[in-house]
């Protein structure tokens, strides 16, 4: 999923606005800062490979474009190439001198011996992307840290080899295990150099998949040259990782978005994951009983047994309140049902009223500092448990009553086990 300038646009504001709230918890200003930046950001594609295995030329196909964006007769260093608003290439030195020059690299560029270009261009196709084109000498000791520079600024990594030699294969083996979250493997050159079937390319590699440089005889080489699938593989990948991103947000957004507002304009409701808001089908007529453990387990007596000694006191109490606000919240919800036997029409209200108490439950979490000091664990499956009930929510239909019903049981016993404890 691709999302439109407006629909992006509006939910960054909608975390510019929580940002803007007074007094957020830490954790809060964390979440909405890292969601933030990380929309704002392009996608940034790692080039890897050895020297003169077609990196640049595996770019320019990327790019679709006819004049070489990158000059494959010029020796270059590891170079960024983004959008910009004109070409143009800056150029770092040793020395730490920058000096940018309108168009791309050319052997002006070049004769000062550059350690690293940050190129712009108003391409089409680079922009909500970035290209990082590696460049070391090849050697194991180089190239590894080149590879373990790369790492932290790469999301998808494209390694280039012409026959994945046992030296290339121990390299890519010594490099990060985050380099293989969205790694492709690009056979490049003529086909007569290697056959896919030839290469020796195990899973422990981490690939998702491999693509062939194939020519077309009617043009000449630097044009002619395609990768099969690769760009529609990278714009599926790109999608699949901006989708991540957006559901992030959404669940973000549903639980602090309208809470710490400080905009008065009313925003609309961003649309939920797609996937989640088909409900399981139904029959009118079919109902739901819960069992009659589950809600009345929930809000039953709790017969606290004396505490550790080396749980502080305020401790003890904070999570004796969290426990206590479970058992009303269970409760009420009991006294919601109108009859042990549930219709369909009645799930999506007492999905929303088991979304409003998990939200509730990891806000007074939230709140008491001393519960993440005693007790993180409990915090994370309070917080899981929150993420659950929203899909929960979505999705629909009395089974998920019933799973969030138990949900809701299972917290009631961790938070029950640890005042025993």
């Amino acid at each position: 999923m691709i999302l439109q300038s407006a629909e992006k646009t509006e939910i960054l504001e909608r975390l510019q606005d929580v940002l803007n709230a007074p007094d957020l918890p830490p954790k809060t200003v964390a979440s909405c800062s890292s969601l933030f930046e990380k929309l704002q950001q392009p996608v940034r594609i790692g080039i890897l490979g050895l020297p003169d295995v077609g990196k640049r030329r595996v770019i320019n196909v990327l790019l679709q474009e006819q004049e070489r964006v990158l000059d494959p007769n010029l020796m270059l260093p590891t170079l960024n190439l983004s959008f910009g608003e004109k070409t143009q290439t800056s150029a770092t030195f040793q020395n730490g001198a920058t000096v940018t020059s309108d168009g791309y690299p050319d052997q002006d560029t070049m004769q000062s011996d550059p350690m690293f270009l940050q190129i712009s261009a108003p391409l089409k196709q680079i922009e909500g992307r970035e290209y990082l084109l590696i460049a070391a000498d090849p050697t194991l000791a180089d190239m590894t840290a080149a590879l373990g520079w790369a790492a932290t600024r790469v999301d998808v990594a494209l390694y280039c080899t012409q026959t994945w030699s046992s030296f290339e294969q121990q390299i890519w083996r010594s490099a990060p295990e985050t380099l293989r979250n969205h790694a492709v493997l690009v056979v490049t050159g003529t086909e007569e150099v290697a056959a896919p079937q030839n290469l020796n390319v195990t899973p422990e590699d981490g690939f998702e998949t491999l693509f062939k440089e194939r020519s077309d005889a009617s043009s000449d080489l630097e044009t002619r040259c395609q990768f099969g699938g690769l760009t529609r593989h990278l714009q599926n990948t790109i999608s699949a990782a901006s989708t991540e991103d957006i559901h992030a947000a959404q669940l973000f957004l549903h639980r602090y978005g309208d809470r710490f507002r400080t905009r008065s304009k009313a925003i609309k409701q961003t649309n939920p994951p797609p996937g989640l808001l088909h409900a399981p089908e139904v029959a009118p007529d079919t109902t739901f009983e819960p069992s009659k453990d589950t809600l009345h387990a929930v809000e039953e007596p709790l017969h606290i047994h004396p505490h550790r000694e080396d749980v502080p006191e305020d401790a003890v109490i904070a999570l004796s309140k969290l426990f206590q606000f479970l058992r009303r919240s269970a409760e009420g919800l009991r006294q919601q049902f109108p009859t042990p036997r549930l219709s369909q029409d009645d799930a999506e209200h007492h999905l929303s009223a088991l979304d409003e108490i998990f939200d509730q439950l990891a806000e007074r979490a939230n709140e008491q500092d001393v519960l993440e000091e005693h007790w993180p664990d409990l915090c994370d499956t309070i917080h899981d448990a929150r993420d659950l009930a929203l899909l929960m929510r979505i999705e629909g239909g009395l089974d998920q009553v019933r799973d969030a019903a138990m949900l809701l049981l299972q917290v009631r016993q961790d938070v029950e086990f640890r005042l025993v404890a």
